[in-house]
């Protein structure tokens, strides 16, 4: 007769590991915002450089964002194989406008 305790059950065969969760980068609209968010960009660009990640992967997997913060997050998604790198080019961009000089050289 099986055990009435449910922790006492085994996990059936067929269920699959859980995968660690990800941390998102979610950038708010406002013009005022998308400037802070180059601030607070660059200060996590700066502690990955202190802690030496800052050659390390893209600590956001996933960016997104409204409005004036989704253009700072496709700047940041077009760099993202350099986080810190593209996080430097944004304030060349004024923040939230995207003019031709704010693409973000992938080499």
């Amino acid at each position: 007769m099986p055990s009435a305790d449910p922790s006492a059950r085994s996990a059936p065969p067929h269920s699959q590991p859980v995968a660690a969760p990800a941390t998102g980068l979610l950038l708010t609209g406002g013009g005022a915002r998308a400037a802070y968010q180059v601030g607070v960009l660059e200060a996590i660009a700066d502690i990955r450089n202190a802690c030496g990640e800052g050659q390390g992967p893209n600590p956001f997997p996933i960016i997104t964002g409204t409005s004036a913060g989704a253009i700072n997050a496709a700047a940041l998604a077009c760099g993202a194989d350099h986080f810190d790198r593209a996080v430097r080019a944004l304030p060349a961009c004024g923040g939230s406008s995207m003019p031709a000089r704010c693409m973000v050289p992938i080499r």
